[in-house]
């Protein structure tokens, strides 16, 4: 039975997790196979910004899935994967808000220079809210996920 007085007690963390109320629950899962993606760009929208692509498509189920890629055009691994680390954490941003049924693809573009994580935030924000998938973006604010108070 869970005590409920630390995180690190096995019994709290296997309660939360059966609980579906433990932190590290996700609302979304990662598309992995290569049929899932095809699926996606084929059949789905897609929404493009200066340094990411947007590529969506609703489905039938409960929660969202996710997949991440950056363009061959980006040379070196470290450069491709800090790409894609900016774009998950753009996402995880807006994550509560998106509504439940979709795949999603997020494509990061080749540039000059990696981009910052406010640019790729703001872009992954704008298109999504562009593609009818979240309702507002604020501009300026660095989390707005978090409430001040």
């Amino acid at each position: 039975m869970p005590c409920g007085l630390s995180s690190f007690c096995p019994d709290c963390v296997a309660g939360d997790v059966r609980e579906g109320q433990g932190p590290d629950v996700k609302l979304t899962q990662p598309l992995r196979l290569n049929y899932e993606f095809a699926r996606v760009y084929h059949k789905g929208r897609y929404m493009a910004g200066r340094h990411v692509v947007l590529h969506y498509l609703r489905r039938p189920g409960t929660g969202n899935r996710l997949g991440v890629t950056a363009s061959r055009k980006i040379k070196g691994s470290v450069r491709r994967n800090r790409i894609k680390r900016l774009l998950r954490e753009s996402y995880r941003q807006f994550e509560s808000g998106i509504p439940a049924g979709y795949d999603l693809i997020l494509v990061g573009r080749e540039s000059p220079v990696i981009p910052d994580f406010l640019t790729v935030r703001q872009e992954v924000g704008l298109l999504l809210q562009k593609a009818g998938l979240v309702r507002e973006v604020r501009r300026n604010d660095p989390s707005p996920d978090r409430t001040k108070g």
